[in-house]
């Protein structure tokens, strides 16, 4: 028997399938740990989501299982334990670029199938009783208000960073475009642990006060330098920052407050793409 639990992120499938799951007895599915598992592996292979041919080779040699151990899932990418691996804030966005491609989606869907063929499963995750089972014998719903899809996220994402991390969560502004993505980064840049580069018409009060009652002072991105990506800047260390060309105001700025600037034309890369240099880099440590 298959049983399926669909529904928006942060109304809490998986607390309620993995309850199912050791109540009935029945194995338990979790497709969001397919997708970081696929795409950690694909990471560590030096591949991208767009990079069709080669995602086709290494997918051949993908396998993900998983195990129970002391009523511990534990997910297994190809022999490897990966469960914590997988829980990373980048695999998580490496994950959502994956799970956008059809041919990941179509490979991920095969695998769910054989994996849970003739087995007592349930199943969780987004179209799992419309696209992935839709010959489910019974297939739930769960939606929840924001607010509380917010709470949950927060606490899940204290799960993963530790007590020692003060989490603050604070309600955003809606993009101009809903095909926009409006992330921190292009309202706030730290520079410091004690400076900020921000750009305010869009930040929160309620965040701003947060931040002083820290400690941070900040430093204002214009309107006119705010649309050309002026607030999506790249701390390397302590006021060490990598920045565009052409943006003179937060240039003066930052080089007023102390701050040592690497600039770069980016004309086609960035302005063309809309990718600043937080977008255009992955941070291994910073000191």
């Amino acid at each position: 028997m298959i049983i399926t639990i669909d529904g928006p992120a942060g109304v809490g499938k998986g607390t309620i399938a993995k309850a199912i799951s050791k109540s009935f007895g029945f194995k338990y599915l979790d497709s969001g740990a397919m997708y970081r598992a696929l795409a950690l592996f694909a990471d560590l292979n030096g591949v991208t989501e767009k990079d069709l041919s080669k995602l086709k080779k290494i997918l051949i040699d993908l396998h993900i299982q998983f195990t129970d151990e002391e009523g511990s899932e534990r997910v297994l990418l190809n022999t490897d334990d990966v469960t914590e691996e997988i829980r990373t804030n980048e695999i998580s966005t490496l994950a959502s670029k994956f799970a956008a491609n059809d041919f990941v989606r179509k490979i991920l869907r095969q695998m769910q199938r054989r994996l849970v063929k003739n087995k007592d499963y349930i199943a969780e995750g987004r179209d799992m009783g419309t696209y992935v089972f839709p010959d489910a014998k019974h297939k739930f719903y769960l939606d929840a208000d924001l607010e509380i899809r917010a709470k949950r996220r927060a606490n899940q994402l204290k799960e993963i960073l530790g007590s020692e991390v003060n989490l603050h969560v604070v309600d955003l502004p809606d993009p101009d475009h809903p095909d926009d993505v409006l992330h921190l980064m292009s309202i706030i840049s730290p520079l410091d642990k004690d400076l900020a580069l921000i750009y305010r018409p869009l930040i929160p009060e309620t965040f701003i006060t947060w931040l002083s009652d820290l400690g941070i002072s900040f430093i204002e991105v214009s309107d006119a330098e705010y649309s050309m990506m002026g607030c999506n800047v790249l701390a390397t260390s302590p006021r060490s920052i990598i920045m565009l060309e052409e943006l003179p105001h937060v240039q003066f700025e930052l080089e007023n407050a102390g701050c040592k600037i690497r600039s770069y034309k980016g004309i086609e890369i960035s302005r063309k793409g809309e990718g600043g240099p937080t977008c255009l880099t992955r941070p291994l440590k910073r000191i």
